[in-house]
């Protein structure tokens, strides 16, 4: 299996409005409130993506995420605040690419809460 960060939402068609952040600067922000550490557990630069790996049913796999970095356009006194505001109370919206031995891959799409209400106990 392996896990990618989901943006909140589709910016790849938005206008470049002058000024503006273009889509690829746009691309280049994991829009939501955690991203991986990156270069953790063989995470992408971005904290996008970790390499895939085994988990059998019953299994867990720890990650270490980092709160997600503010795009470089939100430079004004309180753009970090305006960034953390944004996602405050917002799920980490995760893909699961999946494969195993006689099927064909597929993906499941999902919401991790911030409240924890999705962990399980011990270790």
């Amino acid at each position: 299996m392996q896990l990618t960060i989901r943006d909140d939402s589709d910016r790849s068609s938005l206008p470049r409005l002058v000024g503006g952040s273009t889509p690829e600067q746009r691309a280049a922000v994991v829009w939501g409130p955690y991203q991986f550490h990156p270069r953790v557990e063989d995470t992408d630069e971005l904290g996008r993506t970790v390499s895939a790996f085994s988990l059998l049913p019953g299994d867990r796999q720890r990650l270490v995420v980092v709160q997600s970095l503010k795009p470089s356009w939100y430079q004004d006194a309180h753009g970090e605040q305006r960034w953390r505001d944004e996602f405050r109370t917002e799920p980490t919206r995760l893909w699961a690419h999946c494969t195993a031995s006689g099927h064909k891959p597929w993906s499941l799409s999902f919401g991790v809460p911030q409240d924890g209400r999705w962990a399980v106990g011990g270790t």
